[in-house]
């Protein structure tokens, strides 16, 4: 009786696709073995193209072009298994990811659930890389043990019966304090929820006073600005040595380019809406910038006529 063959067309990819990332290799290695690379029923070319077809990214750059033959199937395999089936650099991935887990600084459903879900995989993984993660108990459950709050590290502690406590019984307890735990939202609530009762606020609700501070080109706003927003020191405008010094020319120039009011150096209103006073010398002329150089040499004397507009 005459075997039968599968084409291509016929046969349904059920072991998914690969893109080069030697963590994935195993599980897709075995998955492709088992489906496609030992059945009988397939010959080595559609063999290959089955394996092309589901190469990706870089595995799909990194592999090229290949004859699709029953030689091209075999040193291709044999090829796939020469990059990616790197035993210890995924295993040192996988550690890696469990040792990334961070130190709790308090219980949570989900904290507590992503360390016993990571851990689970990472022992999985191993295993399956035959590495003899039976020997491994006291290396998991130290480092679990470290990691947790200090809440559930006395419940943990409490519960311990033995010296020689097992990663299945760590990760059973993980997932009972996950479950009675709350949710990180639910802790964020009821932190808020005690602070009221305390008559704690993060944000004080905002008063009329308040309110009148906040707003645009009000008097109180030009007192509150200290960052000097020509030479980006930590002073207002008009205290700025370095701006002083500037010509009135230069100065006009300076507060137009950063949009500065000219009356009390302040950012975000025109000098016709500020609230501070003008000149006390000119009749309450809101030309304040003209007098900064006036304030900076007033113990100089000098026999330069004054700039048009400059206080007297």
């Amino acid at each position: 009786m005459r075997a039968k063959f599968f084409r291509l067309d016929q046969f349904e990819n059920n072991w998914g696709e690969f893109d080069g990332n030697v963590e994935k290799w195993q599980g897709f290695h075995d998955r492709f073995k088992s489906a496609v690379h030992d059945n009988e029923l397939i010959t080595p070319a559609f063999k290959i193209m089955h394996l092309l077809k589901s190469l990706k990214g870089k595995a799909k750059a990194d592999l090229g072009e290949w004859p699709q033959t029953e030689a091209g199937y075999y040193e291709l395999w044999e090829r796939m298994q020469e990059l990616y089936a790197q035993k210890y650099y995924t295993a040192r991935k996988l550690l890696n990811r469990f040792l990334a887990l961070p130190v709790l600084e308090r219980a949570s459903h989900n904290a507590l659930q992503k360390m016993s879900n990571v851990t689970h995989e990472v022992i999985r993984q191993l295993r399956t890389l035959n590495y003899p993660v039976q020997y491994y108990d006291l290396f998991f459950v130290a480092g679990i043990h470290t990691r947790l709050d200090s809440d559930s590290s006395k419940a943990w502690e409490l519960e311990r019966t033995s010296d020689t406590p097992t990663i299945i019984q760590m990760l059973s307890f993980l997932d009972r304090q996950a479950r009675a735990a709350p949710s990180s939202s639910s802790y964020e609530q009821k932190k808020q929820n005690d602070n009221r009762k305390r008559g704690y606020f993060e944000t004080k609700p905002e008063t009329s006073s308040d309110a009148k501070r906040s707003k645009p080109n009000g008097a109180n706003e030009n007192k509150t600005d200290r960052t000097c927003k020509v030479y980006k020191g930590a002073h207002a405008v008009h205290k700025c040595e370095t701006f002083k010094k500037l010509s009135l020319t230069e100065r006009r120039k300076s507060a137009k380019e950063n949009e500065l009011c000219f009356n009390c150096l302040n950012p975000s209103h025109t000098r016709k809406d500020c609230k501070l006073s003008g000149c006390r010398r000119c009749e309450n002329k809101k030309h304040w910038i003209n007098s900064v150089q006036v304030r900076n040499n007033s113990k100089k004397k000098s026999n330069q006529p004054k700039a048009e507009g400059q206080s007297s």
